[in-house]
């Protein structure tokens, strides 16, 4: 699965680090004088065109938010209509609001679409702003998501590694892009069970999540939930208790009780604790595990 956080750094949200929230082209924020009175006319209507996307796209942010793809999907798609209009078709907004449409039709299960989104966005940055820009970077990440979650592992490694690169040099190895693409990375070896090459990754990328973020943020239990998962997997059955443990803590703390990252945790760490003979605390864990897998009364 992309995780939560990851797949923020592929969207972008208003204010965030990403740079990922479509903006106006440089020339509407330093428009020329208009010549005569038709041209101002034309860059009147013009900048409310751009206006009217800008919103557009920050509604469908908002519905994507609130766990509602298909019209966050169908809003987006209008803005980067009016996007292809007045700015041509190969503009850096156009490659952002693309990148988003393909995560959201991945959210959709819709793998063809969000796969001739992705690899468009990608084409487009590459041409409008270079290869390595956070723009080219976030596209060609959200298009390693994809092929991670279809199972093409064999496109997939390339890419996270070109993008974990690529942030290293863009960012800087102290950023929290370069820390998700670590994460992004020691995902794809955990599903493809290569767990020594996951191990440093994640505690790299838990290193950076506690220093820019704090230790109760929901990133770093996502590491740290993962880097435990790894220590089961590779026997280390006491370090991975401690792990599940930290994370099961922050989950709760932030997220409902019947959260799926919460019960996954719960279910990780019930097995863990049989495993390690604590037997009756295993049993309360799974306990809660099944009270939060019960669907909620109507």
């Amino acid at each position: 699965m992309w995780s939560a956080f990851l797949l923020m750094v592929a969207l972008g949200s208003p204010g965030n680090a990403t740079g990922a929230f479509p903006a106006k082209e440089p020339e509407v924020i330093s428009m020329p004088a208009p010549t005569d009175n038709r041209s101002s006319q034309q860059d009147s209507k013009k900048a409310q065109l751009l206006a009217e996307a800008d919103q557009l796209v920050r509604i469908g942010m908002y519905y994507y938010v609130k766990k509602d793809p298909a019209f966050a999907a169908t809003v987006l798609e209008k803005a980067l209509k009016i996007y292809r209009q007045t700015l041509g078709e190969e503009s850096r907004a156009c490659s952002q609001v693309l990148n988003t449409l393909g995560c959201l039709y991945m959210a959709m299960n819709e793998h063809d679409r969000a796969e001739q989104a992705l690899q468009e966005a990608v084409r487009i940055a590459e041409r409008v702003v270079g290869k390595e820009h956070r723009t080219y970077l976030a596209s060609l990440n959200s298009l390693g998501g994809l092929y991670v979650n279809k199972g093409d592992y064999e496109r997939a490694q390339p890419i996270l590694i070109q993008v974990m690169i690529g942030y290293e040099r863009v960012e800087g190895t102290e950023s929290l892009l370069y820390a998700g693409s670590l994460t992004n990375l020691a995902n794809f070896h955990c599903l493809t069970k290569t767990y020594d090459k996951a191990e440093p990754l994640l505690r790299r990328g838990l290193e950076l999540y506690r220093k820019k973020l704090g230790d109760s943020h929901l990133a770093v239990a996502n590491a740290l939930d993962l880097l435990g998962r790894v220590h089961h997997s590779q026997g280390k059955v006491s370090a991975a208790a401690e792990l599940l443990k930290e994370a099961l803590a922050i989950y709760d703390a932030a997220l409902p009780p019947d959260h799926p990252s919460v019960i996954a945790c719960l279910e990780s760490y019930a097995e863990v604790l049989g495993k390690l003979g604590r037997e009756e605390e295993a049993q309360g864990v799974e306990r809660r595990a099944e009270k939060a897998r019960q669907p909620r009364p109507e």
